[in-house]
This record gives C-alpha cells, structure tokens and sequence, in this order.
C-alpha cells in the first residue's frame, strides 16, 4: 500500500534549477519534497560534467563579470568566488564563464539541502497524479529501493526539463514547438597528461574520423573542456538519437589511436544518457519570445542562443549589451493548473528564448522565481 506524505511545495527534478527551488521554498518556511528519478542531485549538468557555469553574469562588455540576477545565484558565485578566488571569472569568446570545482560545487548544494530540511526522494519516478479542478493534489512515485508514495501539496514545481508534469495533468498544458535543429550531448571524462594542444587536435581528427567512415556530419562536433580547478579534461559528443552513442564510443576510440596524449589517458566516466538541448515548453499564462531592457525583472537571461547546424555546427544569437530575456512570474506559471510552477530549461518561452535560458546561472535564477511564486500561492491557500 502506498504511504502518503504532505508538503507545502513538491519539487520534481534535482538538477540546479530543483535545487535552488528547494532552497529558497524551505527559507520562506515550506515543507519540501524533492522528487529525482537518479539516485543523487545534479541533473545534466553533473551527468555531462560541467565544468563551468554559464549564464551567471551580464553581457556588458565593460562589465565582464556583473552578476545578472540577485538571490541564490549571486550566493552561488559569491560562494565560488570566495572558495576559488579570481582565477575561476574567465572568458570564453564573448561571453563571461565561472569555472569551479564539480565535486566540491555538489557537496556544497547537497549540504545545503540537507541543512534546509528538504525530504529528498531519491530513485523515484513520478507515475501518475492526482487532480482536482484549479489543479494538482498530488504525485504518486514508484522506486526500486521501497514502496512507492503519495505525495500531497498545495503547490508543485516542475524541474524536469521536459515538461513532465505539464503533460502529466493535461495534453493540452505542454507543446513542443518547431525550433530549429536542437542535439543532443553526450561525454566523456578523461584523465591524462596532456602534452598536445587535444582541444583543437580532437576536433580536426573527428572530422576525418566521420568523413572516412560516412557518418552523420554533426557527429564530427566533438569539444573538449577543462578547467584551473582539474586534471581531467571532458569530451563532448553532439548526436541527434540515442542509439549513435556507439558512434560515437567508435570516434572516441579512434581519437584514442590517432592522438596519443588521449590514448594514455584513463576513462574516468560516461554520461548515464544523452542530454537533450531542446525541451517540451510548457504552457504558461505568458510566453516569453524577445528580449527587453533589462531592469525591473525577477530573473533575467543576457546568455546568447544557441542552435545547430548539421554541417556547420552551432550557431550563436547574441543579445544587445543593454537588454536581455526578462522572465516574470507569468513565464513560470502554469495556464491551466493554478498551483503548477516550472522552472530550468522548461519555462514557457519560445524555442530560441528556450535556447539561452537553459544554462545553469540562469536556470537558478529561475528556480529562485517559481519558488517565490509557490510560496506566495501557499499564502493565498493558507488564507481561503
């Protein structure tokens, strides 16, 4: 028999947008319940291994490393910033980066939440729900590890990145919108000592690898990433399906024979799954689709778009210095249940709006605006 537990707020899905839901519902006195499908917090970022945090930061040239957005986010990068020192800010073309240290940025959010007092349910997928006429009352699990629950709340908040609530309560909440060519990531973590210059070197030798064996062109996109902070450096593989993940293990293995700084190395980790870029929008009271001035907005968005070409590989739309993608809390609220909120990659926007607030300082930002929005919503229930 299902056991039954009731929350003030639940939480589905612990990626960084989750996270900063739960954080700043359990500081305006919520009980949290945090649902995650893996069996620890991260989501994609920690499954591709990031090694830097996009999005933190305001595109004003004369101000590199401005913070956008107040709140968890800026207590996030004070935090790096404190703990690594300058050497973390850092440049990539022209847009301002954080780099950090991803064992100890982990160690430090799943303190935090324990600190909170969020009821984390780890291992549990989210099975069906159940509905009343304004919106949700409540969320059945299912886990390998204990008998599934039911979870009962005034307020949910979807962190899935993928709609999954949204779809779940109605076919009609969610849309997924034609958008230009979204891949997916797949990676790689490596350790070694890297005499050559692999970051152009692996890039040059995956488009002879795809070229001599007729692959799909976009496979050739393979990056590489590391930072001050470690020793190892990430591969990142940009594929349409699931099944090319063995194509792409067969590049990796031939980058592994052509470049020998590569093949000494030791393979520390692959991603469980591949990570899509594009996501399920949900429906919300407003969609957001252009840019603006930037003061005044609960969170803001000043990263570029980005989409890809097959052949070219991806594509970049950068913002104005003095405007930005402003999120209000109609962009996070659900159109047809009244306590449903979102937050992460998944807010209702349009699909190349989609395509700058999906990183991770801006998807903080964003769970920061649809905690404040369930906490007011528990206010306004707790009142009638």
């Amino acid at each position: 028999m299902d056991k039954s537990q009731t929350f003030d707020t639940v939480v589905a899905g612990a990626g960084v947008a989750g996270i900063c839901a739960c954080l700043v519902a359990a500081e305006r006195n919520m009980s949290v319940a945090l649902v995650e499908k893996e069996p620890g917090i991260g989501g994609a970022a920690r499954d591709c291994f990031h090694t830097h945090m996009a999005g933190l930061f305001q595109s004003r040239p004369e101000m590199p490393f401005a913070p956008a957005n107040p709140g968890v986010s800026l207590e996030i990068h004070q935090h790096l910033l404190s703990t690594l020192g300058n050497e973390c800010l850092t440049r990539m073309g022209r847009v301002s980066v954080m780099a950090f240290d991803s064992s100890s940025l982990w160690r430090y959010f799943e303190d935090r939440l324990e600190k909170s007092g969020v009821s984390f349910f780890p291992d549990s997928e989210i099975t069906g729900m159940g509905t009343g006429k304004k919106g949700i009352c409540s969320v059945q699990t299912w886990t390998k590890r204990k008998p599934g629950e039911t979870l009962t709340a005034k307020t949910f908040i979807d962190a899935t990145g993928n709609a999954v609530l949204s779809r779940m309560f109605s076919t009609g909440a969610a849309i997924l919108e034609e958008a230009d060519l979204q891949l997916s990531g797949y990676c790689i973590e490596v350790a070694g000592d890297f005499q050559e210059d692999i970051t152009l070197k692996i890039p040059y030798t995956a488009r002879k690898i795809v070229d001599r064996n007729g692959m799909n062109p976009y496979l050739a996109f393979v990056t590489t990433s590391c930072n001050a902070f470690s020793k190892t450096r990430v591969i990142k593989f940009s594929l349409l399906e699931e099944r090319e993940t063995a194509d792409c293990e067969m590049i990796f293995e031939q980058l592994r024979q052509e470049i020998p700084s590569l093949g000494a190395a030791t393979v520390l980790r692959r991603s469980k799954r591949i990570h899509p870029r594009g996501a399920v929008l949900p429906k919300g009271r407003a969609v957001l689709d252009r840019p603006s001035g930037n003061q005044g907005c609960p969170a803001r968005s000043f990263w570029p778009s980005e989409f890809w070409d097959v052949k070219k590989g991806p594509r970049y739309r950068y913002l104005d210095a003095e405007t930005c993608y402003c999120i209000r809390p109609d962009h996070v609220t659900s159109a047809v249940a009244d306590n449903l909120f979102f937050c992460g990659k998944s807010i209702s926007a349009t699909p190349a709006v989609q395509a700058s607030v999906r990183v991770m300082g801006v998807c903080m930002a964003t769970g920061e605006l649809a905690a404040q929005c369930a906490a007011e919503s528990v206010r306004e229930q707790n009142r009638t």
